[in-house]
């Protein structure tokens, strides 16, 4: 019998894009000035948290990886435990899953960086209770015992930090 194992994961909406270029197509859009700033602000309170991630799962939408950048630099995140993927989006909370629940099981803790509707939906997915809306840049971050991702049980996840940037000390408006 497989022993359970405390696994993590931090879901994360891309910060705020812009849309100020009509031209460009959604998969395109680059985050707006205030995706720029609260993007870092989200990872330092996720560092000075402590939090270390061991494989970041990432939408190669531009928006997505320059809120992975922004987040990464704050939070030291190795290169190496990065994996941008196409298929995050716009996927379903069942394709985000699917995702997860490829991991191998030496992996402790995973975070994703997607889109809405779909990692909203995860997350009431995951959580043992319902979580609500995720904005732009906001971070649910839950904590599930089970053998492997393979095993990961819905609805069992506990929230254990949940973060908007609207929230966060020192924030402004930004146009």
């Amino acid at each position: 019998m497989n022993k359970l194992t405390e696994r993590t994961i931090t879901l994360i909406r891309h910060a705020k894009s812009s849309w100020r270029d009509s031209s460009l197509a959604d998969f395109e859009r680059p985050l707006n000035k205030r995706g720029m700033r609260d993007a870092p602000r989200i990872g330092a309170v996720l560092s000075e948290k402590g939090i270390s991630l061991d494989k970041v799962l990432c939408s190669d939408a531009l928006r997505a990886r320059q809120t992975l950048d922004l987040v990464k630099h704050e939070m030291h995140i190795d290169e190496s435990t990065i994996e941008y993927r196409s298929e995050l989006y716009g996927a379903s909370a069942q394709r985000l899953l699917s995702c997860i629940k490829e991991q191998h099981s030496s992996i402790a803790h995973i975070a994703l960086l997607a889109h809405n509707p779909g990692i909203e939906e995860l997350a009431d997915t995951l959580s043992e209770m319902a979580v609500g809306p995720m904005p732009t840049c906001c971070v649910v971050h839950l904590s599930f015992d089970c053998a492997s991702w393979r095993d990961l049980p819905l609805s069992t996840g506990k929230v254990t930090l949940r973060l908007k940037p609207r929230n966060l000390p020192g924030q402004g408006k930004i146009g």
